[in-house]
């Protein structure tokens, strides 16, 4: 989480904030012992973190062009689920990863 949270104090202004909510949604609702951060893509550096919410594996990264998180399906380059940013509420969060949760083993 460190790697994380260093790369988002390198981020435009409220991108802590945003980046700690969704920690918090991703650790709530992802299944258990799912959580990985990948730090490089071959010899390319990257803070990815990984989480599967039932069956589906995610990515969150964050994309400096348009400072927003974006949650893929399955992979690092994979289709945009959704995307993060500073404007949303931490109720809209909430939400989101309400639906997302994890049925127990």
């Amino acid at each position: 989480m460190n790697g994380i949270m260093n790369r988002a104090e390198e981020g435009t202004m409220g991108v802590i904030t945003i980046t700690l909510a969704l920690i918090g949604g991703i650790a709530w609702q992802a299944n258990p012992g799912s959580l990985m951060l990948q730090l490089k893509d071959g010899d390319i550096p990257v803070n990815v973190l990984w989480a599967s919410f039932g069956e589906r594996q995610m990515t969150f990264s964050y994309n400096h062009k348009t400072a927003t998180i974006e949650m893929r399906d399955g992979a690092i380059h994979g289709t945009i689920i959704r995307t993060f940013s500073t404007r949303m509420l931490e109720i809209e969060i909430e939400g989101f990863f309400g639906s997302m949760r994890h049925k127990p083993t």
